[in-house]
């Protein structure tokens, strides 16, 4: 089953370009508010960082990107093998590298010292003493 025609107009590029927009102004708003908290709101934005690694907005983005759609008959997922119909939506594995870049960049950057960071042992939260902690009270006793 492909996606109608109305379906496959949202996902023009003038339509990226916008929704796009739109979540950077809310991120931009929330982040100004969360300036006065204790917590923090940071944006990725994901479409600006694949046009540059792309080089551009054309042919260019078609690596980045795959095209899914769900057959409510067979209840499966199928995947467009030779790339043929992308959504501009769904990322492919190019995709997500880029995007895994941008979100390693915030960790690392905006929010250093956060807790997050995963190379960095002592900043993150612990819900339990770690195993060495707990075997040496074991052996306390």
């Amino acid at each position: 089953m492909m996606p109608d025609p109305e379906s496959r107009a949202q996902r023009e590029l003038t339509n990226t370009k916008k929704y796009r927009q739109g979540v950077l102004d809310l991120a931009s708003e929330w982040k100004a508010e969360s300036a006065k908290e204790e917590w923090r709101v940071g944006v990725i934005d994901v479409w600006e960082a694949i046009i540059q690694d792309a080089g551009g907005e054309g042919e260019e983005l078609r690596p980045y990107f795959t095209y899914v759609y769900l057959s409510l008959q067979l209840f499966e997922w199928w995947l467009s093998v030779d790339g043929s119909d992308r959504d501009g939506l769904h990322l492919s594995a190019k995709g997500y590298e880029v995007l895994w870049k941008e979100y390693t960049k915030l960790v690392k950057g905006e929010f250093k010292g956060r807790g997050l960071d995963w190379d960095v042992k002592e900043g993150l939260p612990w819900a339990a003493p770690e195993y060495v902690e707990i075997r040496s009270l074991q052996n306390c006793g």
